[in-house]
């Protein structure tokens, strides 16, 4: 029972279908789009995985910290972001550090004794954020030190 629709506007739409244009615009259209829909949408949200790989989760209520083995820690208190945000800390060791480009910005009286640390941020500033690095062993307790802060541009 091969009934035809009634309505022109139906007609056409079923001859596009059913036609050989229909079936490329599917096949080539339809299909790729809605292949790429799922891996884009939850649940796989690849994106979102592939951009976040490495980052931690703060949540409003808990908060979250990083840590990395020499002891320094970025953290988020609970209650200092409003959404949910993700942090990262990344360091280069002081060696790698003083040959850098961004080292040599930095003015000459400055003896280097740290390595360099990278917090980042995907998300929402924060009302508060603590990083709080170890001091290096070799420093003279009597002699004072200074945190620097990189903008990409300027120390």
């Amino acid at each position: 029972m091969n009934n035809r629709p009634t309505s022109p506007l139906l007609r056409a739409l079923d001859a596009l279908i059913e036609g050989r244009a229909g079936s490329w615009v599917i096949n080539l259209v339809v299909i790729p789009v809605m292949f790429l829909l799922v891996l884009v949408l939850p649940p796989l949200s690849l994106p979102q995985r592939t951009l976040s790989a490495g980052y931690s989760g703060v949540a409003p209520k808990t908060g979250g910290t990083v840590a990395i083995q020499d002891g320094t820690y970025f953290s988020i208190p609970a209650g200092a972001v409003r959404t949910d945000a993700s942090i990262k800390l990344n360091s280069a060791p002081l060696e790698q550090f003083v040959k850098s480009a961004s080292a040599k910005t930095l003015p000459p009286t400055l003896d280097i004794k740290s390595a360099a640390y990278q917090p980042s941020l995907q998300g929402k500033m924060p009302a508060l954020a603590i990083l709080s690095m170890p001091i290096p062993y070799d420093i003279d307790p009597l002699t004072s030190m200074d945190v620097y802060a990189y903008n990409g541009k300027k120390w």
